[in-house]
């Protein structure tokens, strides 16, 4: 029995569309986001028993083709997509794909890395997409999964890929009722099992179950998950993403046809540069996940996040009725914490506001993506009692351009919150615990200097105060976490 069958086995006895496959989706295909498959067409290619395709066509996708190459994921698939405008299902596989220039967003999501030749899948998957169009995959990842991949892989190539389907399902319950009960009880800080304590036993199931039954199954490190598209002269703008610490989404974009009006290529050239920062931008926020600082398990760290925190909301001293902006809202923490106002948040990674949006559900929030050097419309289209910009200003292009955004939307009587962390004395504390050898050891996995990586500049109280000359007015300062240990400033100001 091949993987394609083995697969069908467990589409067709997992066949219902979970709403946690929503949550899924939005991460394996980030940093793309609804705007832009609405009224697109897509290929889905593998799409098992469609749970991508359907929170597609809730985007608002214009066209869907989903196919895969076992019968049984076929049929739920339709079962599934039936009834959906623009959906049809199709008994296809990669290797034979003749669709060409067809599609404006052509997706792989967990299928190449099962393949005896995924090169072949990714020439077909370009062919099939528009030349502007954006050709998506995601696949397993090697980084920090190595000793959890050794097990698994020793389990499937030894026993499971060569036992019958039926009972390697039995078998997953041996593995996943631990595992069940392991994260409900002791749920861990890893992005990836802090989405598992939220699904249902019969989804942990699934994904053992999933791990257990392939012939093939490649766990790539970064490199090799871009070497996919290696000679694939068709491809510009390629990206790679991490995903949940555990896997990568490659996304790159087929070239657009010559032309040879220098106008066209003047407009090209300015919106790839945008396009490279927002896409710089939006690796380092997967990288360097803010949630990853907040909910930390070193005490020191959480510390210091308590106290940032306790300290922005006294400042703001929000009420009911206030309207509430925070500039580069991240994952939603701090909006997490206002209690009260109408709060709308701002940032430039669509994968920080989709962690937002799930985090803030059920909650009046407003978030929109957008840069805080120049606000989108809706944003400055009104004013705001209360501002906050928290560790955002080290990673502008240009933090003059954000006050002056800040004084456009802030009232007269408006208080704004902006923190940053003093930079110079941070790299003096790691450098003396890396002379030492504590700074892996007490920190893991600290970068030595944040200006060699997601940091454009230093920050000091100096330096704030020229970026903010002219425009704001200092109120208060708080040092945190000590007075004498100012790792952090939270500034209190208003506009002059």
């Amino acid at each position: 029995m091949s993987s394609s069958e083995r697969f069908g086995y467990e589409w067709e006895k997992y066949s219902k569309i979970d709403p946690n496959y929503y949550q899924q989706f939005t991460k394996w295909i980030a940093p793309l986001t609804e705007a832009d498959f609405r009224d697109a067409s897509v290929l889905d290619a593998g799409c098992g028993m469609g749970r991508n395709s359907y929170w597609a066509n809730k985007w608002g996708a214009r066209e869907i083709v989903a196919f895969d190459c076992d019968k049984r994921s076929v049929a739920a698939a339709k079962r599934n997509l039936e009834g959906l405008a623009g959906v049809s299902v199709e008994f296809n596989n990669l290797y034979d794909l003749q669709y060409e220039n067809r599609f404006d967003i052509a997706m792989s999501i967990g299928v190449i890395h099962h393949l005896e030749n995924p090169q072949l899948a990714i020439i077909n998957l370009i062919r099939a997409t528009k030349p502007g169009g954006q050709v998506v995959i995601w696949v397993y990842g090697l980084e920090d999964n190595e000793g959890l991949i050794r097990c698994v892989n020793f389990l499937r190539k030894k026993f499971t890929s060569r036992l019958p389907v039926s009972l390697v399902h039995f078998i997953a319950y041996l593995l996943s009722i631990p595992l069940w009960l392991w994260i409900k009880i002791w749920p861990d800080r890893s992005p990836y099992f802090q989405q598992l304590s939220k699904f249902k036993f019969y989804h942990i199931h699934s994904i053992v179950f999933d791990q257990l039954i392939p012939r093939i199954a490649n766990y790539w490190t970064q490199e090799e998950a871009l070497a996919l598209f290696s000679g694939q002269k068709d491809i510009t703008n390629l990206n790679v993403y991490r995903v949940n610490n555990n896997s990568w989404t490659v996304i790159g974009q087929k070239a657009l046809i010559e032309s040879s009006s220098s106008s066209i290529k003047n407009i090209e050239k300015s919106t790839a540069v945008v396009s490279n920062f927002e896409a710089w931008n939006n690796r380092m926020a997967i990288k360097y996940n803010p949630d990853h600082y907040h909910h930390s398990r070193n005490p020191f760290i959480h510390f210091i996040s308590y106290l940032r925190t306790r300290a922005i909301i006294k400042f703001l001293n929000i009420r009911p009725k206030d309207e509430v902006l925070d500039l580069g809202c991240g994952t939603g923490h701090m909006i997490l914490h206002i209690k009260s106002g109408r709060v709308t948040g701002v940032d430039l990674s669509h994968y920080l506001l989709n962690i937002a949006r799930e985090k803030l559900a059920g909650r009046e929030a407003t978030l929109i993506y957008g840069n805080v050097e120049d606000l989108p419309s809706v944003v400055k289209s009104k004013t705001y009692d209360k501002i906050l910009s928290s560790e955002v200003i080290e990673h502008i292009k240009t933090p003059e351009k954000m006050i002056e955004q800040i004084t456009l939307v802030a009232k007269p009587e408006s208080l704004i919150v902006i923190t940053f962390p003093y930079e110079n004395l941070l790299n003096k504390i790691k450098s003396i615990l890396h002379r030492f050898g504590l700074l892996q050891l007490l920190f893991k996995g600290i970068p030595t200097k944040m200006t060699d990586e997601w940091h454009l500049r230093f920050m000091d109280i100096k330096t704030f105060k020229k970026i903010i000359d002219g425009r704001l007015r200092i109120l208060k300062i708080k040092k945190v976490p000590f007075s004498f240990l100012p790792i952090h400033y939270i500034v209190l100001c208003q506009k002059i």
